[in-house]
């Protein structure tokens, strides 16, 4: 595994996706709306501008949430909806604070090494500086792989919603 996967995991990139109808976009609108009210799961709206959908998969003790967003183009004889899907903010937050605690760390510990420090850590202060990133980047590294398997099916459903709804 080299290092643009795992950052792949840590910083999944928004994948755009789009998808042509010959409806109008009035019409394209309210079959989309009644498609997310009868989805389990589903939320969101069209309008005859924009198409917003939020697919929420229940847990036990948090929702996961992924979104996809787009804006209806006229194009000749069709109709085009182009949109991004993303997840949460708050997951890259997380991921970069951990990657700045660890950092944080690790430079800690090499500063006490390489006597930078007014005052020397203990040796199990130094060990425990060293041993946290070790333990946290890849804990945090599997949290977010299961996190991106549940997003990606996440993603399959609205496409399919999408699919489903405008062909």
């Amino acid at each position: 595994m080299n290092f643009k996967s795992i950052w792949n995991i840590w910083f999944p990139q928004e994948e755009a996706f789009s998808i042509t109808t010959f409806y109008t976009s009035e019409k394209a609108s309210q079959k989309l709306n009644l498609a997310i009210r009868q989805s389990c799961g589903m939320s969101g709206g069209a309008t005859e501008r924009e198409v917003f959908i939020r697919h929420t998969t229940p847990r036990r003790t948090q929702q996961q949430t992924y979104n996809f967003h787009g804006r209806w183009h006229n194009e000749a004889d069709r109709l085009l909806l182009p949109g991004k899907f993303s997840a949460p903010t708050i997951e890259k937050v997380i991921v970069t604070l951990t990657l700045f605690f660890c950092i944080g760390m690790v430079l800690t510990a090499i500063a006490n090494l390489t006597d930078w420090l007014p005052k020397k850590l203990s040796s199990e202060g130094l060990i425990f500086c060293l041993l946290t990133p070790v333990a946290i980047l890849p804990s945090v590294t599997f949290i977010f792989a299961v996190k991106n398997q549940i997003n990606n099916r996440q993603k399959r459903a609205i496409k399919h919603l999408l699919l489903r709804a405008l062909r």
